[in-house]
């Protein structure tokens, strides 16, 4: 059911935050499928759809079973025309996209504040899109794990089934993993992530772009090689699996043509190979607490009290 304004929102069990409710459809159905099989109250936020999508996201929230909100924010192309560009949206920010993320961070704190869930699952931000960026960093000034919620990072498809978009993610983020976890990254070469990029579909480089996006992902490819997961500094992250439920895809087909559902299901065979299973398993990075320092452990209210 659609969620009509901010102020019809109550509490849920599990949030779905993304730029667009397509990404959580091809990237997380499984997941909501058996969050629903347990009985739990979810909620999608696509935080850019527009009037133009409410006759299919109606259909997608219906075949899921869930509630839905859609904020209606200005997309990058009505922020800027130049982001009407596939490599301008995916490469630098403007002013007016730091105008909108201190918009998202405060609009996500409200919305932190009226559903109160437990379970978080934000975009990881693969392929470099402006608008997957901007809810990545916002929602993450807000979400955090800890106190009764667990924060999960989704990945995004079918930019996250290209071989060693991940792991080139991962490491923008400076994501520190535990010991074994980056061997099961796939790294893949240079020249397979440049030419699986270059066929993302509707959301792909078109016409000379594909020239300049391939010198791009070549550059974006190599700026991986010095991470270091075991040592980095930044988000601590912990993989999870979610086993591919059947008819998967069968919700998606209100929002995506069958030739995208095809390349979503082909792909996404693939990826699970790479991930050593026979499944369409779909992987999520559950967001650790932050260590403190050395010499600071933080106590709780009710140790420091008994401490005097």
């Amino acid at each position: 059911m659609r969620v009509p304004d901010p102020s019809a929102l109550g509490p849920c069990d599990c949030l779905y935050l993304a730029a667009r409710t397509r990404d959580i459809a091809s990237s997380c159905g499984s997941r909501i499928n058996a969050e629903r099989g347990r009985g739990l109250r979810v909620l999608l936020v696509g935080v850019f759809d527009g009037a133009e999508d409410e006759t299919a996201l109606d259909a997608l929230l219906s075949g899921l079973g869930v509630d839905g909100f859609f904020p209606k924010q200005p997309a990058a192309p009505r922020r800027h025309p130049a982001h009407v560009s596939f490599l301008s949206r995916s490469s630098g920010r403007r002013p007016e996209d730091e105008s909108c993320l201190r918009s998202l961070a405060i609009s996500f704190e409200h919305l932190s504040r009226r559903v109160r869930a437990e379970n978080v699952y934000l975009p990881l931000g693969v392929g470099g899109d402006v608008d997957r960026r901007l809810v990545h960093e916002a929602a993450l000034e807000v979400f955090q794990s800890g106190a009764g919620r667990n924060v999960f990072l989704f990945e995004e498809r079918p930019q996250a089934l290209v071989t060693g978009a991940v792991r080139i993610r991962l490491s923008q983020v400076g994501a520190r993993l535990p010991p074994g976890v980056a061997e099961t990254l796939p790294r893949g070469t240079r020249l397979k992530y440049v030419l699986k990029t270059q066929r993302g579909g509707k959301a792909g480089p078109r016409g000379l772009e594909r020239v300049r996006w391939a010198w791009t992902s070549a550059g974006i490819w190599g700026g991986a090689s010095a991470w270091r997961p075991e040592k980095a500094f930044g988000l601590r992250l912990q993989p999870l699996l979610q086993e591919a439920v059947p008819g998967a895809g069968d919700w998606l087909r209100a929002i995506a043509s069958s030739r995208e559902v095809e390349r979503l299901r082909r792909w996404g065979a693939q990826y699970g190979e790479e991930l050593g299973r026979t499944d369409l398993v779909q992987r999520y990075w559950l967001l650790l607490p932050p260590r403190e320092p050395a010499g600071t452990a933080r106590l709780s209210p009710e140790e420091e009290a008994a401490l005097g």
